[in-house]
């Protein structure tokens, strides 16, 4: 069954967690990043929501001349976003533009918290400009990722994870909102550790777990196909990119 809490009470609680394992090991997801601002297409010039956009993440992969706004529900994640006038505390399925004054928004990997996805596809394709996109990358339904947080985590995490995540009726939910998917491709990558111990710590952080290192191992190895390389360690993760613009 679904979580009780959504994204906010979600990381109005363990947010300040997430956040120093993104700030210890900045670059674990890059290549996350990076294929979502290659699905994304930003060009210059552009205006960027990021929404939900937990620490502001993103914005360090972003082109430096595109205007960046992030909608964040979390105050403990606004906080660390960036400064005011780029950040707004909303919900966001009351998004605070006018319309059709938004060139991307970009969603990664927090869809699944978000208790009304429908509300918040009619919200981005109300505040996109004609040519614009929804560009959304997120965990897929029974892949090994979903089983991870929705078995391990879930196992593991004080307050449970029961995650929505992307299936068949994602793609239905966005044309009944007035969007059509243009682009979508499920991607494998890694995520880079200098050891098995900081993967181990990184997740403990991220996911919320109270677990040992040696299980948080063991959730890794029997879900994420671990690696040893002679640059340290890594595991697969996997989303699937997404993006969405105004139905003509």
């Amino acid at each position: 069954m679904p979580e009780r809490d959504g994204y906010r009470e979600i990381f109005n609680h363990r947010g300040g967690a997430y956040h120093r394992a993104m700030a210890d090991w900045p670059r674990a997801r890059q290549l996350e990043f990076q294929h979502m601002l290659t699905a994304a297409r930003v060009r210059a010039g552009m205006t960027v929501c990021d929404v939900p956009a937990g620490g502001g993440y993103l914005r360090d992969y972003l082109p430096t001349d595109v205007l960046y706004l992030a909608v964040e529900p979390s105050l403990p994640f606004a906080r660390l976003c960036g400064p005011p006038g780029q950040v707004v505390l909303s919900e966001i399925e009351q998004l605070p533009f006018v319309g059709d004054s938004v060139d991307r928004f970009i969603c990664l990997a927090a869809l699944h918290h978000v208790t009304d996805c429908a509300g918040f596809f009619s919200e981005t394709q109300r505040c996109l400009r004609p040519g614009g996109l929804l560009a959304l990358a997120d965990v897929v339904e029974n892949s090994p990722v979903a089983r991870f947080l929705n078995d391990f985590v879930d196992t593991h995490n004080p307050a449970g994870h029961r995650g929505r995540f992307l299936s068949t009726d994602t793609e239905r939910q966005l044309h009944r909102a007035g969007l059509r998917v243009e682009t979508a491709q499920r991607i494998a990558y890694p995520w880079t550790f200098p050891d098995r111990p900081a993967m181990a710590r990184f997740c403990a952080l991220l996911f919320g777990l109270e677990s040992s290192e040696q299980t948080t191992l063991a959730g890794i190895d029997q879900y994420l196909t671990p690696r040893l390389t002679s640059h340290g360690a890594s595991l697969t993760w996997e989303l699937r990119f997404l993006t969405a613009g105004k139905l003509p």
